[in-house]
């Protein structure tokens, strides 16, 4: 399997970065990373916090079929959920990303991803490509 294909599965079905990582692009790894999971955590936490919300709303007051739709319709259009919008906007936008960065090689070392290399790959018309200088 290529190293750019198995990136793209990395980053689609495990996590976006996953890819990054396994192709040594770390930085750009990291901040998908980063920037998604804190798009996760804050709509967790936002979503915990609105049912925490109706629960303390629900048990206030009676028990009744009504209160509780009411109670859920007004934390649905509470404020957090523009909130919550825009961070599943944001993981989805990193999501994205990481596989279309995933599919294209590096300008850098122009698509080879090197295992175990200490140094610079020389590239020669006449020669193989890819192969080192001798020391």
């Amino acid at each position: 399997m290529k190293a750019s294909t198995k990136a793209v599965l990395l980053s689609a079905l495990l996590f976006p970065g996953a890819g990054q990582i396994s192709l040594r692009r770390y930085l750009r790894g990291f901040l998908l990373i980063f920037f998604t999971a804190a798009a996760l955590a804050t709509v967790i936490v936002s979503s915990i916090r609105a049912a925490l919300s109706v629960l303390e709303s629900i048990q206030s007051q009676d028990l009744s079929l009504e209160v509780l739709s009411l109670e859920a319709s007004r934390a649905v259009t509470d404020t957090s959920s523009s909130l919550i919008s825009a961070c599943l906007l944001v993981i989805i936008a990193c999501w994205i990303v990481a596989v279309i960065d995933a599919m294209f090689p590096d300008p850098k070392n122009d698509g080879e991803v090197t295992s175990g290399s200490t140094g610079p790959v020389m590239k020669d018309e006449g020669t193989m490509k890819g192969t080192r200088p001798h020391e």
